[in-house]
């Protein structure tokens, strides 16, 4: 079982990807006085853009007046392009 999608866009994805989420720990960076904080306040980051990727819990079981969240959790668009990279061209 290998590789279906276009290597290279699936590589453009994840330059993008990371990219996008140096940017969010420049701006934690410049918000925070101590990398301490900045260590402790991560999560609060993190741990939305996982719950609003649709991966561990669908986003339709979250209630409707958060769902809003996901359209600014830039780890979601991340893991649907990557989808599409990779099952895109599929038929079935």
């Amino acid at each position: 079982m290998g590789f279906e999608g276009n290597f290279f866009a699936y590589i453009l994805v994840v330059f993008v990807l990371s990219a996008a989420s140096a940017s969010y720990a420049v701006v934690l960076g410049s918000v925070v006085s101590d990398p301490k904080q900045g260590q402790e306040l991560a999560p609060l980051i993190l741990v939305p853009q996982l719950l609003f990727t649709g991966l561990f819990v669908p986003i339709s079981t979250i209630p409707k007046w958060l769902r809003w969240i996901q359209y600014i959790c830039v780890l979601k668009y991340g893991v649907n392009l990557g989808t599409l990279v990779e099952f895109g061209d599929c038929s079935s």
